[in-house]
């Protein structure tokens, strides 16, 4: 088979085989190369078929490459965010806690609803206040200063919307 260089592509616009033929070198069979000139029959319908034998061809292709298969061993056991992330760095700052405290008080949880950082920040503040305080028992109020957040944060945005 007697593979286009780029040059000898059809002038017009080259068939996505010819592309193909070009990309792999002419390393397809013959009997996988279906394409007419235009690429395209008369009710406008691609006339290329991806055979079964192209798609054997191309995962085998895929495959014969270590770093294809590590990226989509890598990919399919988790999420591509896990793949990203930088390992010597999880390994220098390991996720240890620094300080932990002793409560007999339960700790509240924020489950779903997005306000972690009030709920992390009223724990310990609460067990601060506990002890200080000689308190049994103390509650405070996320939704309060949830409340508050978000109207401080409607002001910022109204303000800079009067600014504009």
């Amino acid at each position: 088979m007697d593979v286009p260089s780029t040059d000898q592509l059809s002038s017009s616009s080259p068939t996505t085989a010819e592309y193909i033929l070009v990309e792999y070198n002419g390393k397809l069979p013959e009997e996988t190369y279906k394409s007419d000139d235009s690429g395209v029959d008369d009710d406008s319908k691609p006339t290329q078929e991806v055979t079964l034998g192209q798609l054997e061809y191309y995962s085998n292709d895929f495959d014969t490459d270590l770093k294809n298969r590590l990226a989509a061993l890598t990919i399919s056991n988790g999420s591509y965010t896990s793949a990203l992330e930088n390992r010597k760095v999880y390994l220098n700052h390991p996720p240890v806690f620094s300080h932990t405290l002793e409560t007999d008080n339960p700790i509240t949880d924020q489950k779903n609803s997005g306000r972690c950082w009030i709920f992390a920040g009223f724990n310990m503040l609460r067990h601060s206040m506990i002890k200080n305080c000689n308190l049994a028992k103390l509650e405070l109020s996320q939704s309060f200063i949830f409340f508050y957040d978000k109207l401080e944060k409607s002001n910022w945005f109204l303000e800079n919307v009067l600014k504009t």
